[in-house]
């Protein structure tokens, strides 16, 4: 997998580009944990922690949004709770025994994540 943060990316705000930096990492080490066949304790522990970041990142970026009068805050907000409930669907589902994480499924959460930034996040950077 190993996507990373590009200055394409960038959305003219330090904080929040090095959040998606961050969270690019920590999705490479779910994906590795996978792809690694680490044991399922490990993978939980990765995923807990996309998901744990993931709701940090976006809380901050929907205040920062909020701060800035950031016009579509409210479809922004939606996507985002969208896929938060789309990463504990897949958490709750591994901690049940009811499915394993594939690295399909990691590809699919990044690719979202990564058109998010391209299609969404980018225009409050010239809003």
């Amino acid at each position: 997998m190993s996507e990373k943060w590009t200055v394409e990316l960038s959305v003219n705000n330090e904080v929040i580009d090095e959040q998606h930096k961050e969270w690019f990492i920590v999705m490479d080490d779910l994906y590795k944990s996978i792809s690694d066949k680490k044991p399922i304790e490990t993978i939980e522990d990765a995923l807990l922690k996309v998901l744990e970041y993931t709701r940090f990142h976006f809380k901050y970026e929907e205040n920062y949004m909020q701060e800035n009068k950031f016009s579509n805050l409210e479809e922004h907000k939606s996507q985002h709770l969208k896929y938060v409930r789309e990463i504990e669907k897949y958490y709750e589902e591994l901690m049940t025994g009811r499915s394993k994480l594939s690295e399909e499924i990691v590809q699919k959460l990044n690719n979202w994540f990564l058109n998010h930034i391209k299609n969404e996040d980018l225009k409050y950077s010239v809003e």
